[in-house]
């Protein structure tokens, strides 16, 4: 009987490292921080996973498995809760014997999610002194050189903003950027450290998700200039109050010299809140780049039939690779900013229709069928609500006979949550999309508006997918938020 008991812990032990790696890859997801753990474990997605008892069969394939990156963190992270679990079934052999060491094996794999979030509070302190060395001497390199350093920050928008005006600097004088969506404190001094080579204009994009983050940030990199891209209900389970979220990102602002400039995405109103909170502590000025104010003159603006955003600016006409009608904001920042520094019309426009978008940015891919819009590297409501308008004016253009919006909910929104959800939910079924649902976050809030023609299982999913693909209807399909791999890979026959 006890060879027979013994025998049984050896599948649970591959239904624990299943859990296991799903847990650690979720601490990943959420940087590694408490306050985001805590927040996210109140939400239906991390109900859904605590009570995820057994593996699905796709847990079982390379593609199928949810896993972390391979870092040095999560390898710590991966040891102590490792030794955690180790001392507990040890002592409970040692004491017990095997039953013991059943039963314990079983509590074990329960508490997995647990036992990962013990296993974090080590490695913050450690991280926090890693942290606070790399910033020093990322300081101490910056203030050698002294760069004019412009600080991008606000709700969204921040990081295809930065690359595109990266793109405009770049091609006049030597430029550094932060790369990807790097914003955080960590992130930002590495990269510093690694790639920063004296360039007299440094972009760095100020990240945030409590009050004295961006505050902190820009005491060891002070910008001289500031680009306010605007305001949406973004973490707001971490921030608690939108009141808080305008006083954390007005930092940014606030730490401006009396001299300096924040440019303003003025036609969102959330965004001058933002400056005037920050301008009110600096003394800085606000320059509106949209607006009624904005000094700044497009014209013809417009799309073409696969999205992409063209317009007139000193008698040129401009065509890029911007899928979207929203990048005109983004356009307009970086054109506003590249006039106050006298860069030359004419190496703005070279720029911006040499500018080869990121996956940082909506792309925009003709199939056999139709047209795939991907805004699949990040989701808030504002994104989601610009994607929305760009989705109905190519439904204008096509006229397709299906529209699918493939959706995997917006996290860390707290109270709002269903609000949010349930309002984007409504103007889907409005335009009348076929929706897709691939997350947790959201979606019986999608099942309230939408009902059983929702999608919200892979089997589901799938067959539609197959009768898209073997169909002749056209087709046009927005991928909102990131994608599962399987989704992505049938995709490419539609």
């Amino acid at each position: 009987m006890v060879w027979l008991l013994s025998l049984t812990l050896f599948p649970l032990a591959m239904l624990a490292v299943i859990r296991w790696l799903r847990w650690l890859a979720f601490a990943q997801q959420k940087e590694y921080r408490l306050d985001r753990l805590v927040s996210w474990l109140k939400t239906d997605e991390a109900g859904q996973e605590l009570r995820r008892w057994w593996p699905q069969l796709s847990d079982f394939s390379r593609r199928g498995l949810k896993r972390p990156r391979i870092t040095f963190r999560v390898l710590t992270v991966a040891v102590l809760s490792g030794m955690i679990v180790s001392l507990g079934l040890g002592t409970s052999y040692l004491l017990s014997g095997v039953w013991a060491l059943w039963f314990v094996a079983i509590v074990v794999y329960l508490v997995l999610p647990g036992v990962i979030v013990l296993a974090l509070v080590p490695t913050a302190v450690v991280s926090e002194l890693v942290i606070l060395s790399q910033l020093r001497l990322a300081a101490r390199l910056v203030k050698q050189h002294q760069p004019l350093i412009i600080g991008i920050g606000g709700c969204y928008g921040k990081t295809t903003t930065k690359h595109l005006l990266h793109q405009v600097i770049k091609a006049w004088k030597p430029c550094f950027v932060t790369p990807y969506s790097y914003n955080t404190r960590y992130s930002v001094a590495r990269s510093i450290l690694q790639n920063y080579h004296g360039e007299p204009i440094m972009l760095i994009e100020y990240g945030t998700y409590k009050r004295g983050e961006i505050a902190e940030l820009a005491s060891y990199f002070p910008p001289q200039l500031a680009v306010e891209t605007g305001f949406t209900e973004q973490h707001l389970s971490l921030f608690g109050s939108i009141e808080n979220i305008l006083a954390a990102e007005g930092e940014l602002a606030a730490a401006l010299p009396p001299e300096g400039l924040v440019f303003c995405h003025a036609a969102d109103a959330g965004a001058v809140r933002i400056a005037e909170v920050g301008v009110a502590e600096s003394g800085a000025k606000i320059m509106p780049y949209t607006g009624d104010d904005a000094q700044l003159k497009l014209s013809d603006v417009r799309l073409d039939d696969q999205g992409y955003l063209q317009f007139k600016w000193h008698g040129e006409v401009v065509k890029t690779r911007l899928v979207g009608r929203h990048y005109e904001v983004n356009v307009r920042a970086a054109l506003t900013v590249a006039e106050h520094l006298a860069i030359p019309a004419e190496v703005v426009v070279t720029a911006l229709r040499d500018f080869k978008p990121n996956n940082r940015f909506i792309t925009s891919e003709a199939t056999k069928h139709g047209l795939v819009i991907d805004d699949g590297f990040a989701v808030n409501p504002a994104g989601f609500q610009a994607a929305i308008e760009l989705l109905k004016e190519l439904q204008a253009r096509r006229q397709p006979a299906v529209t699918v919006v493939a959706f995997s909910g917006i996290v860390d929104l707290g109270p709002m949550s269903g609000h949010i959800h349930t309002n984007i939910a409504q103007q889907l079924k409005n335009l009348g999309c076929e929706v897709w649902y691939v997350g947790a976050a959201g979606q019986s809030d999608f099942e309230a508006v939408f009902g059983e023609t929702l999608r919200t299982s892979r089997s589901a999913v799938m067959a539609r997918v197959q009768e898209l693909q073997t169909g002749s209807q056209s087709v046009l399909m927005l991928l909102e938020g990131r994608m599962p791999a399987w989704l992505l890979e049938s995709l490419k026959h539609v």
